[in-house]
């Protein structure tokens, strides 16, 4: 479920970046500082989640080049009926509270959750931003069609 949110950002933060020519890293962050941070408890920053992207896509793990090197913090994450609190707990007994986050994985999907139907308002509200996902989309798929009524993010644009 991880690797889908964090790739599901990444095509979002695709439609809206904050500039033409902007990274990967740069899109993923300002969306995530835009549409997901703004609207969670989650304890970490926009570059933080994008090295936990980069660590799970690239990895299945929770190591990232951008952790390593010391310029993001690391996310570890509670599954199930585990708790964030207990497991920050066990980091800052056997780990390194300052570079380790104890995240729940429901939180940061509960999140994204939030997040996708904040860019969705945003777009319906927004003309210039619905112009800009909507010239952006145009690259999915070229020359498939999808059926009548399709249309990102289920918004019929005109």
């Amino acid at each position: 479920a991880l690797l889908i949110a964090y790739a599901s950002i990444d095509i979002l933060a695709s439609l809206d970046p904050p500039e033409p020519r902007a990274s990967t890293r740069r899109r993923f962050v300002a969306w995530v500082d835009r549409y997901l941070l703004p609207n969670s408890e989650l304890p970490c920053n926009g570059l933080d989640l994008y090295a936990a992207r980069c660590a799970v896509v690239h990895t299945a793990g929770s190591q990232s080049h951008l952790e390593r090197h010391g310029e993001a913090r690391r996310i570890v994450y509670a599954l199930g009926h585990s708790s964030a609190e207990e497991l920050h707990s066990s980091i800052k007994t056997l780990g390194n509270p300052s570079r380790d986050i104890a995240v729940h994985v429901e939180a940061v999907l509960n999140a994204f959750e939030r997040s996708v139907w904040l860019f969705r308002s945003a777009i319906l509200q927004d003309a210039t931003l619905r112009d800009r996902v909507h010239r952006n989309s145009s690259r999915f798929f070229p020359g498939v069609s999808f059926g009548a009524g399709f249309s990102i993010l289920d918004i019929r644009m005109a």
